[in-house]
């Protein structure tokens, strides 16, 4: 009898100590999953700022590449106007140019002199270019249109031409033939205009119009050019 009582408080100290070990094995093992689960929760969100931190990072270094590029940008686009608008035309290139004309006048066979505000050419009794520029005494046309000339050191102007030299045989030749030539720039290009207008239009206009001589508008292109 003693021993069928102790044998069944064994089995069941025996079958409560299993029970215990294995509630302490679940919870273990669930404790173990919780803290599994919190390890990747950190993980995730430590990813997660982590790549937002370095996406910040990339588009801020964009965007200041793309400010540095643009103001780099602007910066060679006004060098650039700049260099173009002071080497368009200066003192250098109208000595360049009283240079050509003495070499193509004896081609020609005629004799020019230079001309400018305040130094005129009595031109069938108009002064030129006084005359002309800005319409004080004869408004002036190009291709038989109305156009709006002023005189400039650097080729540059409010006006639809801007003229940097003026040449004329006239005084030299005092004939029915005479011809004066107007070197300008019309739309940031180079352009070569002849008159030999010796008489009054019913249009009261001075008339120009661009010359045929290539040799004397390559020359002048070259120069502008150079």
């Amino acid at each position: 009898m003693k021993k069928v009582l102790f044998g069944m408080v064994l089995l069941f100290s025996i079958t409560t100590f299993t029970g215990c070990t294995s509630k302490e094995s679940k919870a273990a093992h669930s404790s173990t999953e919780a803290t599994s689960q919190v390890a990747q929760v950190r993980s995730t969100k430590e990813s997660s700022s982590t790549s937002t931190s370095t996406q910040s990072t990339s588009v801020s270094t964009s965007q200041t590449a793309s400010s540095t590029a643009s103001s780099q940008t602007e910066e060679s686009t006004t060098v650039s106007e700049e260099i173009s608008t002071a080497g368009r035309w200066n003192a250098t290139k109208s000595g360049e140019l009283q240079g050509f004309i003495s070499t193509w006048e004896q081609a020609m066979g005629q004799s020019y002199k230079e001309y400018a505000p305040g130094n005129n050419v009595n031109f069938y009794g108009l002064r030129l270019p006084d005359g002309v520029i800005g319409g004080s005494e004869m408004p002036l046309s190009v291709d038989n249109q109305p156009v709006t000339a002023a005189w400039s050191v650097d080729g540059t102007s409010s006006a639809e031409y801007s003229v940097v030299a003026v040449y004329s045989d006239a005084e030299n030749r005092g004939r029915m033939d005479n011809h004066v030539y107007f070197f300008a720039f019309h739309n940031q290009q180079p352009v070569v205009l002849v008159s030999m207008q010796n008489q009054g239009m019913e249009d009261h206009a001075f008339h120009l119009q661009e010359t045929e001589n290539q040799e004397l508008k390559n020359g002048f292109a070259a120069i502008v050019n150079e």
